[in-house]
């Protein structure tokens, strides 16, 4: 009797260690499936970044975000490579082993993927904040010319000068206004601040 349950338990071990090395095995196997798939998010990630590496250091506010970001993508483009595989033949602790290691290089393409993306958010903003300061300024001188315009230009239309003077104040109203605001509006308002300045010049009559 002792035998037989001896032999049982012996087998029922043996298959309990099998089915375990199955487990392991398809872990890592899938852990593999994972790494492969960050390797094309990474390459992807990479080849998105295209646009804004093209972004100069000049057309931002904080020139340290261009060099961050070609820093972040040049080792997103550095070739890995692993030290593992996921081995049928091997012992389960090795394959353990293999796993954990295929695991932490996946980690590492993730990090890689987060530091362009992260880069890449701040070259984006960092050229905004320049657009934005830019065309508020330019906003700004166009302001003082309107100014310097009506009040050394003479003119009897009237409607030409009120029209003048309403362009004024909204443009005043709008450089005011905080940096929030989108380069574009800034931009279209000074079309129409140089559109009321034409329209009064081409009233001018002389002294």
């Amino acid at each position: 009797v002792m035998a037989v349950a001896a032999a049982v338990i012996g087998t029922t071990m043996g298959l309990r260690k099998h089915t375990d090395s199955q487990e392991v095995l398809s872990s890592c196997q899938q852990s593999v499936d994972i790494y492969q798939s960050n390797v094309e998010r990474l390459k992807k990630t990479v080849d998105g970044a295209a646009a804004d590496l093209q972004i100069t250091e000049s057309q931002v506010k904080n020139p340290q975000t261009v060099t961050d970001l070609h820093n972040a993508v040049n080792k997103g483009n550095k070739k890995t490579t692993i030290d593992a595989s996921c081995d049928a033949s091997a012992s389960v602790e090795d394959i353990q082993a293999a796993d954990q290691k295929i695991t932490a290089a996946t980690r590492r393409l993730g990090n890689k993927v987060e530091a362009i993306l992260s880069a890449k958010t701040a070259v984006e903003h960092s050229k905004n904040a320049r657009d934005v300061a830019v065309a508020k300024a330019n906003l700004n001188n166009k302001v003082n010319d309107g100014q310097n315009v009506l009040s050394t230009v003479h003119s009897n239309d009237l409607t030409a000068r009120q029209n003048l003077s309403a362009a004024l104040s909204e443009a005043q109203q709008v450089v005011s206004a905080s940096d929030s605001l989108n380069a574009s509006i800034y931009a279209s308002e000074l079309d129409k601040l140089q559109d009321a300045i034409n329209k009064y010049t081409a009233t001018a009559v002389s002294q």
